[in-house]
């Protein structure tokens, strides 16, 4: 008992809690948001902003270039005092991600007349397209903010930043919706560009020396190890769009109130997988610096006590009783209870693998099992989703994803069997 409550207390464990309190409130505000547009705009126009929000979010998560692994895996490496080093690698990997985006958003931005004519069909102005494009590079800049701060341990500050930024725009939502403005390149503005802003000015303010000292050091190109952050971004992309696949096949095969049926589940399941996010982002950086096998022990099993937060929250979700399912989501949706609890133990597995990803992609940075894994992930929910939706319905993904996490997770523990014993003892 005195192990667990000498725990509680360790810097670590303060930054876990602080993370994943401040995760909950982002997702607490995004609520709000939704709730203030919802009866600000028409269908139409909650239509086109979801839709040009939609664009956002997948380019951004798109051209961060796997630069996130990068600051989580080499930034906690460098020497405390060697200040100037950090700053260069900081500035020479974000020159790196700004033009690159920058690049790819520009061209977007030229053909997005035939775009929308040919794809999105949302007949809106260029200029509502430049200021969601715009958005990208405000995401891509403050998920940058984010990581060197977590990365460096600042927790309290960077979830103080990002919940002033959110404040800030839930007041303007507000003020927006009693006074009656609609304008969407206005909307676009505030939920894309605004809260970023805030957060690049708020770190400005809270770090003045650190500025001036980043616009003195130069770019070294020794700074940017692409074959590795572009590996790790290859693999998270096989992974995503397995956890989407079985959303795209359910639309293809079945009518949309299923889907909108199944779609419910998965948003429970999200909020707690943002607590294991919340955890992985302290950890990283721990993982960074464990190089023995005695040093690996001691962190994995403080991952683990850490990670029974999000497990219990499944735990919770599985005994829930149906009443409460009902009574929160109403009749119309009689098969979400069911769904979220069966979802539950899949993604219970999914806490044990996101650590032992840590290991592989910061420990021995050897990202290539991510690939592997995640490409075996990817297909037996693409086979398993395409075979198994048209006889069981909604029920049909549920088992596909018991059976994939179990899969990736044995040949993890397998992988971190054989890695692990090439470790020094201490």
């Amino acid at each position: 008992m005195k192990k667990y409550l000498a725990l509680l207390n360790t810097p670590t464990t303060k930054n876990v809690i602080i993370n994943t309190l401040g995760n909950f409130l982002v997702i607490l505000f995004t609520a709000i948001y939704y709730y203030i547009m919802i009866r600000l705009l028409t269908k139409t126009e909650y239509g086109i902003v979801s839709v040009l929000f939609g664009i956002a979010f997948v380019l951004t998560n798109m051209l961060d270039f796997g630069i996130t692994a990068s600051i989580y895996a080499i930034l906690p490496t460098f020497d405390s005092e060697n200040t100037r080093q950090k700053l260069s690698f900081i500035k020479s990997n974000l020159i790196f991600q700004t033009v690159c985006s920058a690049l790819v958003v520009g061209t977007f931005f030229i053909f997005s007349d035939y775009l929308d004519t040919n794809f999105f069909k949302l007949g809106v102005s260029k200029w509502l397209y430049f200021w969601a494009l715009l958005s990208i590079q405000a995401f891509l800049i403050q998920n940058f903010m984010t990581n060197i701060l977590m990365a460096t341990h600042q927790v309290m500050l960077n979830n103080l930043l990002i919940n002033i930024a959110n404040t800030i725009k839930s007041v303007i939502l507000i003020y927006l919706l009693f006074t009656g403005h609609t304008g969407l390149e206005l909307i676009v503005i505030v939920l894309g560009i605004l809260g970023p802003a805030i957060m690049f000015f708020g770190l400005i303010i809270a770090k003045p020396k650190s500025l001036l000292s980043f616009l003195k050091v130069p770019i070294d190109k020794s700074h940017l190890h692409l074959s590795y952050s572009i590996s790790y971004f290859i693999s998270a992309q096989i992974f995503n769009l397995g956890t989407r696949i079985d959303l795209f096949l359910l639309s293809y095969f079945l009518a949309k109130d299923q889907v909108g049926e199944y779609a419910a589940a998965q948003k429970i399941i999200l909020v707690v997988i943002s607590a294991v996010i919340s955890i992985t982002q302290v950890l990283a950086s721990h993982f960074s610096n464990a190089k023995t096998k005695i040093e690996l022990t001691k962190l994995l099993k403080k991952s683990m006590l850490y990670m029974m937060i999000p497990i219990l929250a499944y735990v919770v979700a599985i005994f829930l009783p149906e009443s409460i399912y009902l009574a929160f989501f109403q009749s119309q949706y009689e098969k979400t209870g069911l769904i979220t609890r069966l979802l539950s133990l899949s993604f219970s597995l999914y806490c044990v693998l996101a650590i032992l990803q840590l290991f592989f992609t910061y420990t021995i940075r050897k990202t290539h099992y991510l690939i592997i894994t995640n490409a075996v992930f990817l297909i037996i929910m693409t086979i398993g989703c395409y075979f198994l939706i048209p006889i069981y319905g909604i029920i049909g993904p549920v088992s596909v994803y018991m059976i994939a996490f179990a899969t990736i997770t044995i040949m993890s523990i397998y992988y971190f069997k054989k890695e692990f014993d090439l470790l020094p003892q201490s």
